[in-house]
């Protein structure tokens, strides 16, 4: 899915492309706030930890603008 093809499928959400940015932002951030502590929790190793930050949760698409 490109971006284009996201901001199309808005509607099916009722999010206005503002409030779909700001779910963005506000998943992002939880994502970076909770990070270390989901991870010890998980008992991930540092190699692994490292290896999924930034990957695992959001598409490219998704975060671009």
């Amino acid at each position: 899915m490109t971006s284009n093809e996201a901001r199309e499928a808005l509607h099916n959400f009722l999010l206005s492309e503002e409030e779909a940015c700001q779910v963005f932002g506000d998943l992002i951030a939880a994502i970076e706030q909770h990070w270390d502590i989901v991870c010890e929790e998980a008992e991930l190793n540092e190699v692994d930890k490292k290896f999924l930050w930034r990957r695992q949760f959001l598409n490219p698409y998704s975060v671009t603008k």
